[in-house]
């Protein structure tokens, strides 16, 4: 008898012979890590596309919003514009308001 126990012995060769059950576990294996990079490609694939789609799409709404920043800063400078002249006007209604009251006062001095 050897006291060797990496060495085979004759009779443990075929009954415990793993070899087999590796190579078929490890083939398995094999093909679901090809599988799973075929579904990782697909998938940046995929993800490039969208990625691509959504620069496209967020490209398209900064220039539409940009056009409307555009017409909304001209409607300001418009409303500015009105404004200006309203509160012209109004000042100058309330100028001649106080000119008539004060000609009324004077009348009403005359009066008394």
């Amino acid at each position: 008898m050897n006291d060797d126990p990496t060495k085979k012995l004759p009779d443990d060769e075929t009954p415990y012979d793993t070899e087999p059950t590796i190579t078929t576990v490890l083939q398995r294996l094999n093909e679901i890590g090809d599988g799973l990079k075929a579904e990782i490609e697909t998938l940046r694939v995929g993800q490039d596309q969208l990625r691509a789609d959504l620069t496209a799409e967020i490209q398209a709404l900064r220039s539409e919003m940009n056009q409307r920043f555009a017409k909304v800063d001209e409607q300001f400078v418009l409303l500015n514009k009105k404004f200006r002249m309203l509160i012209e006007e109004v000042y100058q209604v309330r100028a001649e308001h106080e000119v008539f009251e004060d000609r009324l006062d004077k009348l009403e001095r005359k009066t008394t």
